[in-house]
């Protein structure tokens, strides 16, 4: 960090890309849990102790839709204050 306890904009782009990265994790996991907590909810003849995976699976979707609304909203304003493509780093 720098002396003023900002972060760069290189580390705020990375920290943002991370929390959208953990929230697509969360989006794939959660609605591939779902469908197979629904797969097995149904083959066990709708018994009401697998509603709570699908719950699971539910609560993992709805988090990692909320994490990829932050990062937007994490790289909107890291590009109000800095331009367009703020932190975005060069391929050598």
């Amino acid at each position: 960090m720098s002396e003023t306890g900002q972060k760069s904009p290189i580390q705020r782009r990375i920290a943002a890309n991370r929390v959208a990265a953990l929230g697509l994790f969360g989006i794939i996991v959660g609605g591939l849990c779902a469908v197979v907590a629904v797969w097995v909810y149904a083959s066990e003849d709708f018994a009401p102790k697998g509603l709570i995976s699908v719950g699971v699976g539910a609560i993992l979707v709805a988090q990692g839709i909320i994490a990829r609304l932050r990062a937007r909203e994490l790289v909107k304003k890291l590009e109000q204050e800095h331009g367009v493509d703020a932190g975005v780093q060069k391929p050598r």
